[in-house]
């Protein structure tokens, strides 16, 4: 029984460890393409 709580705890924190990174994984990828994407076509301001 111990050991089946602490693998649903590791379980568990994996999950959450996931759901929080991922989605700052993605925004990151997302801000840095589209920093990309701007210095590459178009920069007008400057």
């Amino acid at each position: 029984p111990i050991s089946a709580l602490v693998y649903d705890f590791s379980t568990i924190q994996i999950t959450l460890l996931l759901g929080i990174f991922s989605p700052l994984v993605v925004t990151v990828i997302l801000v840095g393409v589209l920093r990309n994407s701007k210095n590459g076509s178009t920069n007008p301001k400057h």
